[in-house]
């Protein structure tokens, strides 16, 4: 049993992981309002101005495994401390930058920061927290806020100059950096002696491996909807902001309560299903509906649908794991990622060659063979009933 002294210190830990989580979320949206003012001011094609997505989710899948094994050997606090470190750092070099090609290579900088947080930040949660399912539930609550605040900040700050939404995230990464410095401490018992061996064999249990390379098809549309729509709207970035931030509360909304509701009545197998058939709805939406106004209602309504699969993918994947859950989150976060890492240059390529909606017709027939794939990846667990 805890004094009353450790649960508050523990409590004021999680609050100010959640907030450092909140802000380093924002840095993932931030961009999107940006990319056709980033493309018209130092003229760059659409495909290039996608690589700021590209090399930065790249980065966050290739340091995801390395970061945890790190984290698992070292401690997770010096990890997250230097990620945050890292963030801030490369967020304020992005508003110096002056060439695509530059800021694409300081966003993987960003990226790798953001991955070393990442990879560190549940872990940190779960071994402080008293009350597992109230701190994951703010959690989730601050990652969806995040995604939403960030369009907006970018919309908002790009409407002016796009270099100031990118000083404005250094300062608040410059905020988390500092509180999880002096507040956060390392989870009593949390080092073990792992290494790339247990990934790999967490990679080899058929479920889970079926069920990440799933969610790799699904994240593919998540980042085309996310980092092609605003190219594909071709719209001032204030009306983007407004637009993304409405996306992103319908995701918070989506993740933290349609998701879990639809866990707790339905399981896991039917709530993936149900969430993927959605996305190619929406996919095929995108395609065939003429009208601006449609589509903006498609693309903030998608928000739901995303933030649903996103808990779903990720509750299903470490359900369905045999590793140790850390093992099993980082695994599946370089499979996932990878998926959100292509996607972005895909979709500006295939539109300058094809058509416009091309990005999304793509999409959505990856998610739907994603979807064929579930039925033989997570039908043996139909009566599954996910935790949250």
């Amino acid at each position: 049993m805890r004094t009353l002294e450790e649960d508050q210190r523990a409590t004021r830990a999680i609050y100010a992981t959640c907030l450092a989580a909140l802000f380093g979320f924002m840095g993932i949206g931030v961009v999107d309002p940006l990319l056709p003012v980033i493309a018209a001011q130092i003229g760059a094609a659409k495909w290039q101005i996608e690589l700021l997505f590209t090399t930065y989710i790249f980065m966050m899948a290739i340091v995801m495994i390395p970061a945890g094994i790190l984290a698992a050997n070292r401690g997770n606090k010096g990890v997250m401390v230097v990620g945050l470190g890292l963030v801030t750092l490369f967020a304020l070099f992005c508003g110096f930058s002056n060439s695509v090609y530059s800021l694409a290579g300081l966003r993987a900088g960003w990226g790798m920061g953001n991955a070393m947080f990442f990879a560190t930040s549940m872990s940190i949660i779960i071994g402080l927290s008293s009350n597992l399912e109230r701190s994951m539930g703010l959690y989730e609550a601050a990652l969806g806020l995040g995604m939403s605040v960030g369009p907006l900040l970018g919309g908002v700050l790009g409407a002016a100059n796009w270099r100031y939404p990118f000083f404005a995230t250094s300062a608040l990464m410059a905020i988390a950096f500092i509180l999880t410095l002096s507040t956060v401490y390392e989870p009593p018992g949390g080092k073990s002696r792992k290494g790339f061996r247990d990934f790999g064999r967490a990679m080899a249990h058929p479920p889970f491996l079926g069920v990440s390379l799933v969610a790799m098809c699904y994240y593919f549309a998540f980042f085309t909807i996310l980092a092609y729509s605003p190219i594909f709207l071709q719209i001032p970035a204030l009306e983007l902001g407004l637009i993304f931030f409405a996306w992103g509360l319908c995701l918070a909304y989506g993740s933290v309560f349609l998701a879990h509701k639809l866990l707790d009545r339905h399981g896991g197998a039917w709530t993936v299903k149900f969430g993927l058939s959605a996305i190619v709805a929406v996919l095929v939406l995108l395609i065939v509906v003429p009208s601006f106004w449609g589509r903006v209602a498609i693309i903030i309504v998608s928000g739901l649908f995303c933030g649903l699969n996103n808990t779903t993918f990720s509750t299903l994947a470490v359900e369905i794991s045999n590793a140790q859950r850390s093992i099993a989150s980082g695994a599946y976060n370089f499979v996932r990622w990878m998926g959100a890492a292509i996607a972005p240059v895909v979709a500006g390529v295939v539109a300058e060659r094809w058509f416009p909606t091309a990005p999304y017709l793509i999409a959505g027939i990856l998610v739907f063979v994603g979807l064929l794939g579930v039925w033989l990846t997570v039908g043996q667990h139909k009566t599954m009933t996910m935790p949250h």
